[in-house]
């Protein structure tokens, strides 16, 4: 009888050891399912946060992008629940540590109620599987967390379509319905975006930007000058359908010094007319060019870019490098709306010295061109006359660029140009021999150049950051979207 009841507590004691563990797996088995489900809502709700439609195509809506969802994994009340933690990054997280994923050069912040202030590269999900503590053990217990990353499908692509304010910001350019275009105070952003939006096109036309989608008439601002023999008084300026033909010279504009679009003479080839578009009480076209503009980066570049000798700005895609005031020798540099040439001239022979910006780029497949100089001509001239752009000393207050007399010894002089290298970050940047980035960089301008506030930025070193302010004549890029790298990370 002792034997029977000492062999009972031996088999009890067994069992009552066994129990604990069976109740721990019986719950990991259900929360790794809750959280392989949270990583799946969580999938749900990042594809989820798009904006109205631009053209017919959905864009992504960085505002609307989650930071943590809860949920639970069925309609029962039976503690089965998930947390999903996001965090959002520039570059691809998997496999970098801590340090990497906690820098702010890397990792973009995410607010509850306002979502991120910029298009994310990655995604990094962390999702939970709780339920309720078993008996005899911590409530983590048994609880099990997964991560996987998430790669948005990305374009870095500008949409084209900004406001052309007059150069105190007081008024903007609307479509007034027909042929009608006028100056209006009422310019709140979204209020009347498919009257008040315009683009600076690659073909030197001022387009309405709501006409501009695939299988609209595109609409053109036209110097009515071309309805008869007019050019020497002053006529409004209208809206009609963008031309192709020989007649197209009454809708090309070159954009000067002096925040003025001049007109092109008839044939075209011949250069810049005496004719200037201006905001005054009707919006006319006139021989005094006595109107100044203020548009915003978002009306476009035209056809700016590495073929026209110019530094497109990727964040102000309308404003290219430019020698400050046609001074070589200013004391600061900036971005300013391209100038352009829409005669034809292959040389650029009407396109300013001052935004010919010259430089090499990487040849494939090499993504760096080290040890160069960027180059401008004073005055179109000689190559005496060159001039290069130069980085300032290595010092925290020391941020202006200036042109100087070419010097070949001069290690100030000399800039890495990086292509698309593989890693946003880099990509498309210009570094000095101190490892800067040339940025643009947006400036309440004092006097004398206090002119200069509403149109233009400074050209300055920074920290490299991988901005798009950092990014010059980068063209528009994509990627698909991928959902892997999948790990545990508990349980």
């Amino acid at each position: 009888m002792i034997l029977l009841s000492g062999l009972s507590l031996v088999l009890l004691s067994v069992l009552l050891g066994q129990i604990g563990p069976a109740y721990v797996a019986q719950k990991s088995t259900r929360t790794v399912y809750a959280a392989q489900a949270g990583l799946q809502a969580g999938l749900g709700v990042i594809r989820s946060a798009t904006a109205a439609p631009v053209g017919g195509v959905i864009w992504g809506a960085p505002a609307k992008l989650p930071c943590i969802l809860t949920g639970r994994l069925n309609a029962t009340s039976d503690g089965v629940d998930y947390a999903v933690e996001f965090k959002y990054f520039k570059g691809d997280p998997t496999g970098k540590d801590a340090a990497w994923q906690t820098s702010p050069t890397n990792r973009i912040s995410c607010s509850p109620s306002t979502g991120l202030g910029e298009a994310p590269m990655f995604a990094l999900l962390s999702s939970e599987g709780r339920a309720a503590a078993t008996p005899g053990s911590a409530a983590s217990v048994g609880n099990r967390k997964v991560t996987a990353t998430y790669q948005f499908k990305v374009s870095n692509e500008n949409i084209p379509g900004g406001r052309i304010y007059t150069s105190d910001k007081s008024r903007c350019l609307e479509w007034g319905g027909g042929d009608k275009l006028q100056f209006v105070a009422g310019c709140a952003a979204g209020a009347n975006d498919s009257k008040q939006l315009w683009v600076y096109d690659v073909d030197y036309k001022l387009k309405l930007a709501s006409t501009t989608a695939a299988g609209a008439t595109a609409m053109c601002i036209t110097d009515s000058a071309d309805e008869g023999n007019k050019r020497d008084k002053e006529e409004d300026a209208k809206l009609k359908a963008c031309r192709s033909d020989a007649s197209r010279w009454s809708q090309l504009w070159s954009w000067e010094g002096g925040a003025i679009w001049r007109g092109q003479l008839e044939s075209i080839s011949g250069g810049p007319s005496g004719r200037c578009l201006a905001p005054k009480d009707r919006f006319v076209a006139n021989t005094a060019c006595n109107g100044a503009f203020a548009p915003e980066p978002a009306v476009g570049a035209g056809a700016a870019g590495f073929t026209t000798k110019q530094i497109v700005n990727f964040k102000e895609f309308g404003r290219c490098a430019d020698v400050t005031n046609e001074k070589i020798d200013y004391s600061f540099m900036i971005t300013y709306l391209c100038k352009q040439d829409p005669s034809g001239n292959l040389t650029g022979k009407y396109l300013k010295w001052n935004h010919k910006w010259r430089y090499i780029e990487p040849v494939a497949p090499a993504t760096a061109r080290p040890d160069q100089q960027i180059i401008v001509n004073f005055l179109d001239k000689s190559p005496a006359d060159n001039r290069c752009l130069q980085t300032p000393d290595n010092m925290p207050a020391t941020v202006e660029l200036r042109f100087f007399p070419c010097n070949s010894l001069e290690t100030k002089q000399k800039w890495t140009r990086y292509s698309e290298t593989g890693d946003p970050q880099t990509s498309y940047t210009f570094v000095d021999v101190f490892g800067r980035c040339m940025s643009a960089v947006p400036t309440v301008f004092a006097s004398p150049d206090a002119v200069l506030t509403n149109v233009a930025s400074k050209v300055q070193v920074q920290a490299c950051n991988g901005s798009t302010a950092q990014k010059w004549n980068a063209p528009a890029t994509y990627t698909q979207a991928n959902f892997g790298s999948f790990s545990e990370t508990s349980g």
